[in-house]
């Protein structure tokens, strides 16, 4: 699993940070599917939270338009 550095992050375009936290989400979905119980909510938890950073991020985007 490749570490995300805040720095590498502000260099992203808004398009691609989108992108990013939408593959982190799909990534979260996918370790929520395959957790067991005791885990399973917590990675789904994170999966909704980098969705929910995405529409933020695309958002501003459009609104700085």
């Amino acid at each position: 699993m490749e570490r995300l550095l805040e720095k590498d992050f502000a260099q992203l375009s808004p398009s691609e940070r989108v992108n990013l936290c939408r593959d982190k989400a799909d990534e979260a979905s996918k370790l929520a599917n395959a957790a067991s119980p005791a885990f399973r909510l917590a990675y789904a938890a994170i999966a909704v939270d980098w969705l929910i950073l995405a529409d933020e991020i695309a958002r501003a985007a459009m609104r700085s338009m």
